[in-house]
């Protein structure tokens, strides 16, 4: 086994074109209190299933577009986005709703704006917006959103429209 793979946070498996290779399948830093910017050379792990950096310090510069660190669209089958407890800033990309993600963790940053209306095609069953700066309305496409099943918005500037289409959501089973 490669040395990278008996790396503390470092998670490998199988390469799923040649079984015999082990490749990152994921990171996790959970917690590791890490200050700084996430290094552009994360995209090349595209392989990357489980992308875990809560409780740190992190903050998005040179290497990503924007301030969302936008490394994480180069990761074909990553599921799993955690970016909670960091300092990212800005707006969050419409992008990131239209991959194949199962849980979107985006509380306790600096996010600002409104949350994009690409929400709705998301197929994740968990997404988190808490503690951030978001303003606006929940988008309405929120009720295209057949696999949801906990969102959190809480603590955000977002104003008093509460759109019907949350009607929509049969599957949720926690909405704050």
């Amino acid at each position: 086994m490669d040395c990278t793979c008996v790396t503390t946070g470092v998670i490998c498996a199988p390469a799923l074109d040649d079984p015999k290779v082990a490749v990152v399948a994921g990171v996790d830093l959970n917690g590791a209190d890490i200050a700084g910017h996430l290094p552009a050379e994360l995209g090349l792990l595209t392989d990357m299933a489980m992308f875990h950096l809560n409780s740190n310090r992190f903050c998005a510069t040179i290497g990503f577009v924007g301030t969302f660190p936008s490394v994480v669209f180069s990761w074909p089958t990553v599921k799993l986005i955690d970016l909670r407890f960091n300092d990212f800033e800005g707006q969050v990309p419409q992008e990131l709703f239209k991959k194949d993600l199962d849980a979107i963790f985006l509380n306790n940053n600096r996010f600002t704006s409104t949350i994009p209306e690409s929400l709705g095609e998301s197929s994740a069953s968990v997404v988190t917006f808490a503690h951030n700066k978001f303003n606006g309305c929940m988008p309405k496409s929120i009720g295209n959103m057949k696999n949801l099943n906990e969102t959190i918005f809480k603590d955000n500037n977002l104003g008093g429209c509460f759109s019907s289409e949350i009607g929509k959501l049969v599957n949720v089973t926690f909405l704050s």
